[in-house]
């Protein structure tokens, strides 16, 4: 799968990662997205955030 994708589930589909398990219980998709979490982003992930205007840097 690539990193489009993943960010793409990740975005839209919180209720469903949160039924798969306890991991994502405090998970919170628009908190997360396209944050300055201390990594470079996938170039495939820059681009999904750009297309739906999460992605300000």
């Amino acid at each position: 799968m690539s990193a489009y994708k993943v960010a793409k589930v990740m975005h839209t589909r919180e209720k469903q990662l949160k039924e798969g398990g306890p991991l994502w219980r405090s998970y919170e998709a628009n908190k997360r997205m396209a944050k300055d979490q201390g990594y470079p982003y996938h170039p495939g992930a820059i681009k999904y955030y750009k297309e739906v205007g999460l992605w300000s840097r």
